[in-house]
């Protein structure tokens, strides 16, 4: 929607970002699938950034 309505600042979001793209939904189901899977048992009380790299700080 932003695409099509606010078509600079989406442009200037994407120059901002490292992979010069947004993700996909597929990509943060991903991520969740994960979490939620036995392959994160050992992963609790976690921040878990998703936003390939956008973020440029430490998560506490």
């Amino acid at each position: 929607m932003i695409k099509g309505t606010m078509e600079k600042f989406y442009n200037a979001q994407l120059r901002q970002h490292p992979a010069g793209r947004l993700g996909t939904p597929e990509e943060v189901a991903r991520c969740i699938v994960f979490m939620a899977s036995p392959a994160a048992q050992w992963c609790n009380g976690s921040n878990l950034v998703v936003d390939g790299g956008y973020t440029n700080r430490t998560q506490f």
